[in-house]
């Protein structure tokens, strides 16, 4: 009678070792995949902030072209203006001189 006592506990013990290991390895699969997510995530993270200073850096350029483009549209106007002013100048001239001989 004590063997087969000796059995069950043996068998008990055995049965509570194998769920004991086995909650073990769930924990460590949880732990391994969390961080697998966490390494992931921190990847996306790091390739969304570059992607996002590229895309800073070529808006500040688009809108730096952008602004020197009108800078140059400005000054060219201004400059069509002065030399029309010239030319008006030197017509108004012209006719004077005309109208006096």
């Amino acid at each position: 009678m004590y063997e087969w006592e000796d059995k069950k506990l043996v068998q008990e013990a055995l049965a509570k070792e194998m769920e004991l290991r086995k909650k073990e390895k769930e924990r460590l699969a949880k732990n391994i995949t969390k961080e697998k997510s966490y390494g992931a995530f921190k990847e996306w993270l790091k390739q969304s902030l570059i992607r996002e200073r590229e895309e800073y850096f070529h808006k500040k350029l688009a809108n730096s072209e952008k602004g020197a483009e009108e800078q140059a549209k400005t000054q060219e106007k201004e400059h069509k203006k002065v030399m029309s002013k010239i030319a008006y100048r030197e017509w108004k001239e012209r006719k004077l001189e005309e109208a006096r001989h």
